[in-house]
């Protein structure tokens, strides 16, 4: 479909091209050719969607597909035909499934990493996606991801260096679509994503939260660094939020931040900023 729409347009780029060399010759019925092909290729990228909608949802703990049978998947609600709508959809079950990895505690050599950075990596620069998808993860959740597939970037027994290539590769795609996701939203939504984050970072998830599991490992401030500290692509309302004191007591906030800030863990790479 894709393929079509820009045959479409080459076509009738050529035909306009053709009818202005032609004083006789009108090209105002290709006026709306612009408009139809951008609807042609917006359709086109939420039949794309769908199709790995179909297959996240159909991916087990193994990070394999069924290879025989129908694949087949529910959305919550009302499934719409809206190029963006399915395009929400989309980052909804991506996120969804990054959240099923950081739940399930630190599985060695999980294979679904593997998955998420494939969809990761395609839907990365794309706006709608990633900005639904960790509006599904939320604060303690992206945390919690982060430091998840953070915990695969060193050699264990058992991992392979390209296991190790691929959850590095993730952590850098989970930075990059946050910086996608909070150039997208609202400025006031993007600070507040900000602040709520370091508040997670500090004071750990809530007492009933689905990510107990990774926050009783240890702090998730070095998940906040590696995705906050010396990051020029974010939104800077985002910054702006995470740069703002957490709830703590204002002595006790800067204290403790001034403490986490330097506990950045190895397997993440990131140098200690200057206090």
């Amino acid at each position: 479909m894709r393929t079509k729409a820009t045959d479409v347009e080459f076509r009738g780029s050529n035909l306009s091209l053709g009818a202005d060399s032609l004083e006789t010759v009108s090209s105002t019925s290709l006026s709306t050719l612009a408009t139809e092909v951008q609807t042609l290729r917006d359709h086109a990228t939420a039949l794309d969607a769908r199709v790995d909608m179909a297959i996240i949802h159909n991916t087990g703990d193994t990070g394999n597909v069924p290879q025989t049978g129908t694949l087949s998947y529910e959305v919550p609600g009302k499934d719409s035909t809206d190029p963006v709508a399915v395009q929400q959809q989309l980052g909804t079950t991506i996120g969804q499934f990054g959240g099923e990895i950081a739940s399930s505690g630190h599985k060695r050599n999980d294979p679904r990493i593997a998955v998420l950075e494939s969809y990761m990596g395609k839907w990365n620069a794309n706006q709608t996606v990633m900005g639904s998808m960790y509006d599904e993860l939320g604060e303690e959740g992206t945390l919690a991801l982060t430091t998840t597939v953070g915990l695969h970037t060193g050699v264990r027994p058992g991992s392979s260096d390209e296991q190790v290539a691929t959850a590095k590769k993730t952590l850098e795609l989970l930075k990059a679509g946050l910086n996608t996701a909070t150039s997208g939203w609202s400025d006031e939504k993007a600070e507040k994503f900000g602040k709520n984050l370091i508040d997670v970072a500090v004071n750990g998830v809530s007492s009933n939260s689905r990510y107990a599991k990774v926050s009783s490992g240890g702090p998730l401030t070095e998940a906040l660094a590696f995705l906050v500290y010396n990051n020029s692509e974010a939104s800077g309302s985002f910054i702006y939020g995470a740069a703002t004191p957490s709830r703590l007591p204002r002595a006790e906030g800067r204290r403790r931040r001034k403490e986490e800030s330097v506990r950045i863990d190895r397997h993440f790479e990131i140098p200690s900023p200057s206090l």
